[in-house]
């Protein structure tokens, strides 16, 4: 089993670095895809000199979507079977990819779309009550083996969106193409969301006005597209979506950027504009 690996870059510092040592020895070939518009010299030097690693120039933004398929075609094309999907924050465990490799060999068979590893946060105590693997709905990007014969089939990462929800989207078109999300939860990955602060005793994920357009303009769109194949999805991501919403309007700064930017989202959303944000 052939695997290369991508990691986007967007203004990253040497962590990316040290986080990328994690994983690189598990994998034949890693591609840095840069989405930076200006470009950390240092790290991109860093990167060039190590001969496992193909340092990809994506020109400035153009998504994570754009990204990951600039990744995902260059490994098709090298007759790699698998992609590992990994954010530049990300940082595997000793044994995360030799467990996702595992499971993939023992259920070889099985029409696996992606195997994904658990997402667990640095202060988070092993979960023993959970099962050692289990199906999925969707998946966030990072931590990912993505079977490129299911992304020959199922097609591109959707790049209109540009960042948010690009990663439920395509699991949900496994889905609708015959594929299994399967997460492997003794498969650990160390991963960051957001801004994180404690209020009333509960943890509570801030974003910028900015996200806060995506993640509202692109939930949206999901809703109306896979509202008849996959209606519990959109009712618990509708859910989720609207209490993350006013969870940020109640304890996030600038209010009213933020209140603009999401009249903005629907706005955009129903004259159909997407991609980047001016």
């Amino acid at each position: 089993m052939k695997v290369a690996g991508v990691v986007v870059l967007y203004h990253p510092d040497e962590n990316v670095l040290e986080n990328i040592k994690t994983y690189i020895d598990d994998i034949d070939l890693l591609f840095a895809v840069d989405n930076s518009d200006k470009k950390n010299i240092k790290i991109v030097e860093s990167l060039k000199k190590d001969c496992r690693i193909q340092y990809v120039d994506n020109h400035g933004n153009k998504g994570i979507a754009a990204a990951l398929n600039a990744a995902a075609v260059r490994a098709l094309k090298g007759g790699y079977d698998y992609l590992l999907t990994m954010d530049q924050d990300s940082r595997a465990a000793d044994d995360m990819l030799e467990k996702l490799f595992h499971y993939i060999e023992q259920h070889a068979a099985e029409k696996l779309g992606i195997v994904s590893a658990y997402h667990r946060k640095v202060t988070e105590k092993n979960c023993y009550y959970l099962k050692p693997y289990e199906p999925m709905m969707v998946v966030m990007t990072s931590g990912n083996l993505l079977n490129l014969m299911a992304y020959r089939k199922t097609g591109k990462f959707l790049e209109k969106l540009f960042i948010d929800h690009v990663d439920n989207e395509y699991c949900l078109r496994l889905h609708r193409n015959g594929y299994k999300i399967i997460r492997v939860n003794d498969a650990t990955l160390y991963h960051n969301l957001g801004r994180n602060v404690r209020i009333a005793g509960m943890d509570k994920t801030l974003h910028n006005e900015v996200r806060l357009y995506y993640i509202l303009r692109n939930s949206l769109c999901l809703w109306k597209k896979y509202q008849k194949e996959f209606p519990e999805y959109v009712a618990v991501s509708r859910n989720e979506v609207f209490t993350m919403i006013r969870g940020n309007l109640l304890y996030g700064k600038h209010k009213l950027a933020r209140i603009k930017n999401l009249l903005r989202a629907v706005y955009d959303y129903k004259r159909g504009h997407f991609g980047k944000i001016n």
